[in-house]
């Protein structure tokens, strides 16, 4: 994995406070998704700060969202899968040949033991247990079980992280208590289907 992501400091990447919204943000505004996946593989996020930064990124973008946009169109690709092997074998070897420069140290490192990436690259959000020992999420009324940690959760705060495969991580304390599926009825995953229905409609359209 890589040891950090240049970046601009668009709201995705970086939460941005202003003024005295500094002590008004919610906790789960401190950081951003990118920034809590990122932290715990140990990567670090550079924002950009300078206008002359900022050019390089917006340069870079430029390139991709230009050049590459228009080799797919000319080589009438319109499917994820063709469009990632043209990425992969054509058009990034000629982006490196062209743009990048030799360092004199490797700028990856290997994964740390134990990272489960499919549970770190996810969404996340919070939610308070009820009295049941339930939590809601989206219409899915979700059971925790007890577990070596604690018997019930009554009133604990937990972290609810989803995948877009329709998975689901229940954390409590940075620890997982409860894992699976979430329901074909949940609101959330119902709505990230429709999404990604329009998505692959719009596609290299």
């Amino acid at each position: 994995i890589f040891h950090a992501l240049y970046v601009d400091r668009a709201s995705h990447f970086k939460t941005t406070r202003r003024g005295g919204l500094w002590y008004d943000v919610d906790e789960e505004q401190g950081d951003t998704n990118i920034e809590k996946c990122l932290s715990e593989v140990g990567i670090t996020l550079i924002p950009a700060y300078s206008p002359q930064a900022k050019g390089r990124i917006e340069r870079s973008f430029g390139t991709f969202q230009g050049r590459l946009i228009n080799e797919l169109w000319i080589r009438g690709i319109k499917d994820y899968d063709e469009a990632n092997r043209f990425l992969k074998e054509e058009f990034i070897p000629w982006y490196n040949e062209r743009f990048a420069l030799k360092v004199e140290e490797s700028v990856f490192r290997p994964l740390p033991e134990g990272i489960d990436l499919e549970l770190v690259f996810t969404k996340r959000t919070t939610r308070r247990v009820n009295k049941d020992n339930t939590i809601k999420f989206y219409g899915q009324t979700i059971q925790l079980l007890p577990t070596k940690m604690k018997l019930n959760f009554l009133r604990a705060k937990v972290e609810v992280r989803w995948s877009s495969k329709g998975r689901f991580w229940i954390l409590y304390k940075g620890k997982v208590i409860l894992k699976g599926k979430l329901s074909r009825n949940n609101k959330l995953l119902k709505k990230e289907k429709k999404i990604e229905s329009i998505l692959k409609e719009r596609a290299y359209h």
